[in-house]
């Protein structure tokens, strides 16, 4: 959500930019575990997003 989010200090990231932020910085900046549970999470997280999008503020 904060990646794909409009902030005042930045534009909002499109669904894939943000998900291949989150893949590049597995066991970089983010643990390699989460990284794997978002990845195995990904096509419901889309589903989810798809479902909801016209609900959007």
């Amino acid at each position: 959500d904060a990646l794909t989010s409009r902030r005042v200090y930045k534009k909002a990231f499109d669904q894939d930019l943000a998900r291949d932020i989150i893949l590049k910085e597995e066991g970089k900046h983010l643990d390699p575990d989460v990284v794997r549970a978002f990845r195995d999470c990904w096509k419901g997280f889309m589903q989810i997003n798809e479902e909801f999008k016209d609900t959007a503020m």
